[in-house]
């Protein structure tokens, strides 16, 4: 379990900085640009992301699961090659008929950035293609950095774009490309320079394009089209709520939604990136994953919930503090989405457990049914009210299927839903009573800067006692600052056996 928790700690780390570092420029973005702004960014990027779930027709995601580094290249080699075929319909389609596909979508607005539909499908595939063989690799470090660079760079660059040239749509757009082309360029030069220094004669020759194609078979056949209806009922509020309530209302949701989702980026895919590969490996040697599974259980419920308890209760409070009046409407809207989320977290790993074991069909009817309930109960909720009924009943459906698909990966794990049930309830229990001063206070007085500060004070209590109850994180967590503070040209310390 050591090895386990130091790979989460490692990714996590960076992800940690990164999300203090976000805690300051984020008001800076939020004060210079309009929720008009983040609605437009908002709805493209919500067609990039489902364009991108075609990407390498999902061979990627074989990538943990290869064999060996001879393995590992070949699929590697497939990916790219399918990258590059891929991207000439994608920029046929919403580069050159762009005008089209808005006037279709009866968003205009929207016609001038679908330029970068293409450019973000390209720059999406490269950078899970290079994750993923960093994963198999086991070099989480280089992943934690790329991760820290390519988060902060964009978050810089469009803060700069709106300082040197005005706040726009364009200025979040192009934050994005260059931040993300800058960690794409590193990882996939760091994955090269490590295939070529480390070719072992035994793993050569290397399996044909057609050989490990032909055995990850099932990615393309299903993981890709259970991806793309994953993506359809992530993205689908953004569709509907732009075509009801228009792009303001889109932006509150937007920007709502990068600010619900900080935990998930913080640990859910620190814990993923690290679960799937171990996971596989698990089965692979044993049969089983439940080991895996007991782990990941253990630090999630320890280390996640309390950051999204926090943003469920206290939303107003923090929105607006760093970001001003203007959101007020994106606080409810960020509040209405923390069960969502913690559900949408809590399977984020869990379900690599059905391609792990082979059970990929299972995991796309998952998928059918988170579409068809969030579609439904998005249309419902714009019939019966406003957007705040729609997000209400879209993060409760939703929940709701994620909860008994998280349950159904429990009992592929062979893991007792109950064991496993009473440790998250403790837990909430935990985080509620560290919460309930501060939340109870700022309600009943509407004090901002005095409730922050006890919400601060009660959290340092909490992450105090969380730690002395889970020592080993505690250990691992430590182990990685020293790491980080170590002088250049300091040896790293010897490797202990893995658990």
């Amino acid at each position: 379990m050591a090895s386990f928790i130091s790979n989460i700690s490692q990714l996590t780390l960076s992800r940690g900085l990164s999300f203090a570092l976000g805690l300051v420029a984020m008001p800076i973005v939020a004060r210079l640009y309009l929720p008009e702004h983040f609605g437009i960014y908002g709805l493209v990027g919500a067609v990039a992301t489902w364009v991108s779930a075609f990407a390498t027709l999902g061979y990627y995601q074989a990538l943990p699961m290869a064999q060996d580094r001879a393995e590992n290249r070949a699929l590697v080699r497939l990916c790219l090659w399918l990258t590059a075929l891929l991207l000439i319909p994608v920029t046929l389609i919403f580069g050159l008929g762009g005008s089209l596909v808005a006037q279709l979508m009866r968003e205009p607005a929207i016609a001038p950035f679908l330029w970068f539909v293409p450019l973000l499908f390209l720059l999406d595939s490269l950078s899970s293609i290079a994750d993923d063989a960093l994963m198999k690799e086991g070099r989480f470090g280089v992943i934690s950095l790329v991760t820290f660079l390519a988060i902060n760079l964009e978050r810089l660059l469009t803060i700069l774009w709106a300082l040197l040239l005005g706040a726009s749509t364009l200025g979040l757009f192009m934050g994005n490309l260059l931040g993300i082309s800058i960690g794409a360029v590193i990882a996939l030069g760091l994955l090269a320079a490590i295939f070529h220094r480390n070719r072992p004669p035994g793993l050569y020759p290397i399996p044909s394009l057609r050989e490990v194609a032909k055995k990850h078979g099932q990615f393309p056949k299903l993981q890709m089209w259970t991806s793309l209806l994953k993506v359809s009922a992530m993205r689908i509020p953004f569709f509907v709520l732009g075509f009801l309530f228009g792009p303001v209302t889109l932006g509150y949701f937007a920007f709502a939604r990068t600010i619900i989702t900080l935990p998930q980026r913080l640990f859910g895919i620190s814990v993923d990136q690290v679960f799937y590969p171990q996971a596989a490996q698990e089965w692979q040697e044993n049969g089983s994953v439940t080991g895996t599974i007991l782990k990941t259980v253990r630090i999630f419920s320890a280390v996640a919930v309390y950051p999204l308890l926090s943003l469920g209760l206290l939303a107003p409070l923090f929105f607006n503090i760093l970001f001003g009046s203007r959101w007020d409407e994106a606080a409810v809207l960020c509040q209405l989405q923390s069960l969502w989320v913690f559900a949408n977290i809590l399977t984020t790993p869990f379900g690599n457990v059905f391609l792990i074991v082979r059970r990929a069909h299972l995991l796309l009817w998952y998928s059918v049914a988170q579409l068809v309930v969030s579609a439904a109960t998005l249309l419902l909720g714009g019939w019966l009210g406003g957007p705040r009924l729609a997000v209400a009943l879209f993060s409760l459906g939703g929940s709701l299927v994620y909860g008994h698909m998280f349950v159904f990966c429990l009992h592929l794990g062979k893991v007792r839903a109950r064991n496993v049930i009473l440790i998250f309830v403790k837990e909430i229990l935990y985080a509620a009573a560290a919460l309930a001063p501060p939340t109870a206070f700022y309600y009943l007085t509407q004090r901002r800067w005095l409730g922050l500060g006890l919400y601060l004070v009660f959290s340092l209590v909490y992450a105090a006692l969380m730690l002395r109850r889970e020592p080993k994180i505690k250990q691992r967590l430590l182990e990685m600052l020293r790491r980080q503070v170590r002088r250049p040209g300091e040896p790293e310390p010897e490797a202990k056996p893995r658990d």
